[in-house]
């Protein structure tokens, strides 16, 4: 039978392959051992080399037994009873140590042998009982301690003595035989100690921190530094020694606090600072960290976080540090609410003073001016804030800026119109601030009827300055609230683009006077009124020859002129006061109707410059007027030019104001009466709310409670208001004592 060609008999030994690919090295050779114990290599894998399977031992022996060779004898007798007399002779020394003759070095030395042998631990046992003979005699002799220089100058003396004699037998301590080292013994006995005499540690304690109080005005701690060891060694230390220090410095600062509180509230916050400075700094040699950490705490809560002192603050005068833009003392605020867990509370009680603040800046001459400061001081308080905390602050902000939304928007196009309008360009910076006012603007939609309308205006007077700046607030704009919110604007820019585009070639070709100027608008982006005044011959000469080339470049397309928006400087003679006069169209060609005659009546301007009732009337009341330095006079219907008016400027230059449609007015007073029926409805939502828990409240804990869940200030006129109103529902039964229950 076949068996497949499988050979019996032993395997075929294959040679070891090698995965490594460098070198390998050659054996050493080890002529003393036996070829079982030498290391076999092997190279099958190719990452390690593999070690066979003798044990080693990483154990140092040392070559001596100790470091030097004593006989057995002086270790036991000799050495041993000299140095333990030492130690004897050192605790019984009554005085201080400082000339007292004690081996340190020789013992440490001899120690570092002991330690090798069993008699350590008899030497360790008699240095542990000398301890607690030590420690036993300190209650009976601090008892009749009467100040803290004793109780230092004897605490010194131990400290000194225990130093000595821990240190230099500290080789005893060894880890190998769990020995706690001899200052852990010392810790431990004392507080067993202390603990049973807890009287005791109470009566030094007084005494220390009194101490500590007469140091404060010599400023000098040196004589009770030794005092204050004794009390941070001990275990009663948290307990008793801390809060009575604590106690003994709320007393010293509170009457100091209440004084400062006296001043400005920035000038309380700084000196309060430095009062905790110069204590803390005072203490800090004396007291460990953690124990600094929670004085500072304690001063930080009896400056600014106790209950009564933080609503003195905020009701004192965080307005003030507002609008004083006092950034020093915000922050000072800041870090005190952090450090005391309220930094919720003032950031909440800050942006409430914002809210208000803003609200304010509608009752000033300068509405926007003042709300641009105000935003100036948010933005620098930003960076004592985190950014949650600074959202809470610019959402108040931004809620008293729009209590007003339409009104706030009509008055930024006013004074965005104010600021452009100045002889100089308007700086960038101020242009930034006028955008960021803007995004907070709720009534956009009313901004840009009122601002389409003043750019409109704007556009008129020609300057470059002024375009310069629109332009970039424009482009501000448009950034922010895309180009269909400000395709208007673009449409006035689009038109004085073209308008310049056109007059070029005119003043080229036709070379009009140098006075003459022409803007085309599109009715698309203009409000305008078509106008039939007659100009005088020479002016209607000049727009006819505009007209008319205007439309051989655009297809013929029509121009209607409105003189009411058109800008004329007029020379005057025979006025002794006025030598120029600058005026709109309409007014230039009222006033020129006086070269040809003294005297007019309504009906001759109606007659011979085609004007309407209502112009007449607007221009008579116009130039009649204080403003316009009385420039006529009008009697029995009846108009002639005043020889005595007045009003124009050191250079006889008299600014007639053009008249413009008014802004658009909106209804205030409806919308501050929907805010403060919103405020009445969560007063009253909080107020259920807090009461179908809890059942019964005082009023005013109450108060506190419900004041948290609003996002504004609860005023104690509306919280009184909104209690009397839900009394009468029968959800609520207001107490004669002041305490409110829930009617379910």
């Amino acid at each position: 039978m076949e068996t497949g060609g499988t050979k019996r008999g032993r395997p075929k030994k294959y040679t070891t392959v090698s995965h490594v690919t460098m070198p390998i090295p050659q054996v050493e050779d080890y002529p003393n051992l036996p070829e079982d114990d030498l290391e076999i290599m092997n190279f099958r894998q190719a990452d390690r080399i593999l070690v066979g399977f003798k044990e080693i031992d990483h154990t140092n022996k040392p070559v001596l037994p100790c470091p030097f060779q004593l006989p057995q004898s002086l270790l036991d007798t000799h050495r041993i009873q000299q140095y333990e007399e030492n130690v004897i002779a050192l605790f019984n020394q009554k005085s201080n140590t400082n000339n007292f003759e004690y081996p340190s070095k020789q013992i440490f030395t001899f120690a570092i042998s002991l330690s090798h042998y069993d008699e350590s631990s008899t030497v360790y046992d008699f240095i542990i009982s000398k301890i607690r003979q030590v420690v036993s005699v300190i209650p009976e002799d601090m008892k009749e301690f009467t100040n803290a220089l004793e109780i230092g100058q004897y605490w010194q003396m131990v400290s000194s003595k225990l130093n000595l004699v821990t240190t230099s037998w500290a080789p005893l301590c060894v880890k190998k035989k769990s020995l706690p080292d001899f200052k852990t013994v010392f810790i431990n006995l004392l507080n067993e100690v202390f603990i049973v005499n807890e009287e005791l540690f109470e009566k030094l304690s007084e005494i220390i921190v009194n101490a500590y109080s007469e140091a404060r005005y010599n400023n000098n701690i040196q004589p009770i530094l030794y005092a204050f060891k004794f009390a941070c060694k001990n275990v009663l230390f948290e307990k008793i020694f801390l809060p009575m220090l604590f106690k003994s410095i709320r007393g010293y600062l509170t009457p100091l606090l209440d004084e400062f509180f006296t001043k400005p509230l920035s000038k309380y916050l700084q000196s309060a600072v430095d009062l905790k400075e110069t204590e803390k700094n005072l203490i800090k040699p004396l007291i460990p960290l953690s124990a600094l950490h929670k004085l500072e705490a304690e001063m930080n809560t009896l400056i600014f976080g106790d209950k009564n002192r933080f609503n003195q603050i905020t009701n004192k005068g965080l307005a003030s540090l507002i609008v004083e833009k006092d950034t020093k003392s915000v922050g000072i605020c800041a870090d005190f609410a952090r450090s005391t867990d309220t930094i919720n509370q003032f950031t909440r009680e800050l942006s409430f003073e914002f809210e208000a603040e803003a609200e304010k800046c509608f009752k000033t001459p300068n509405p926007i001016e003042a709300i641009l400061k105000l935003y100036l001081s948010l933005a620098e308080f930003d960076d004592k804030f985190n950014q949650s905390h600074a959202r809470t602050l610019r959402s108040n902000f931004e809620k008293g800026f729009n209590a007003s939304s339409d009104t706030a928007a009509r008055l930024l196009a006013e004074e965005v119109h104010r600021e452009f309008i100045r002889k100089e360009k308007c700086p960038k910076e101020t242009i930034d601030q006028l955008v960021a006012v803007f995004r907070m603007l709720a009534s956009k939609d009313v901004f840009e009827v009122a601002h389409h309308l003043l750019l409109s205006r704007r556009i008129l007077m020609m300057k470059s300055h002024i375009v310069a700046s629109d332009e970039y607030f424009l482009a501000a704009l448009r950034e922010q609230c895309g180009p269909e919110y400000t395709k208007r604007f673009d449409a006035v820019f689009d038109d004085l683009k073209r308008s310049i585009e056109s007059f070029e070639p005119f003043v080229r070709d036709k070379r009009p006077p140098s006075y003459f100027k022409a803007l085309v608008m599109s009715k698309d982006s203009w409000t305008y009124e078509a106008s039939q005044i007659v100009p005088p011959d020479n002016i209607r000469t000049l727009l006819d020859s505009y007209s008319d080339y205007f439309r051989q470049m655009h297809g013929k397309r029509k121009l209607e002129w409105d003189f009411k928006y058109t800008r004329v400087k007029l020379s005057v003679q025979n006025l002794p006061n006025i030598k120029t006069i600058h005026c709109s169209g309409i007014v230039a060609t009222f006033l020129l109707m006086f070269n040809r005659f003294r005297v007019l009546s309504p009906d001759d301007f109606k007659r011979r410059a085609k004007f309407t009732s209502e112009q007449i009337d607007e221009v008579v009341n116009l130039l009649k007027s204080k403003r316009c330095g009385n420039l006529i006079l009008m009697m029995h219907k009846k108009i002639r030019i005043n020889k005595d008016a007045f009003g124009a400027d050191k250079n006889g230059l008299l600014s007639i104001p053009f008249i413009f449609p008014a802004l658009p007015k909106y209804d205030n007073d409806k919308h501050k009466s929907a805010i403060l029926s919103n405020r009445e409805q969560q007063v009253d939502a909080a107020v259920m709310r807090v009461m179908k828990n809890e059942r019964s409240m005082e009023k005013s804990d109450l108060k506190e409670t419900v004041k948290d869940l609003l996002n504004f200030r609860l005023e104690d006129e509306l919280y009184e208001k909104r209690l009397a109103s839900l009394s009468k529902t029968l959800y609520l039964k207001l107490d004669p004592s002041g305490r409110v229950h829930y009617l379910p």
